[in-house]
């Protein structure tokens, strides 16, 4: 399956796409400034696993713009 990352400078861009995400039932993950250093480790480890399912990424520029390594 696919895997995608959508970057944002707009976190309310990503409150939009977040509503989509959860209409549609597609596993989704989100790190922006408000997202704990904890959650922001767990979100990119669960990205990364291999899986069948589509999985897609919303960050905010600001939040992933260090040491953001996804695969």
């Amino acid at each position: 399956c696919f895997r995608a990352i959508v970057f944002s400078q707009f976190t309310s861009f990503l409150d939009l796409i977040e509503v989509v995400m959860q209409r549609e039932n597609l596993m989704w993950f989100r790190l922006d400034g408000a997202t704990a250093v904890r959650k922001r480790h767990a979100a990119i480890e669960q990205f990364n696993l291999p899986s069948r399912e589509p999985k897609v990424f919303l960050i905010s520029l600001k939040a992933g713009g260090v040491g953001l390594n996804v695969r």
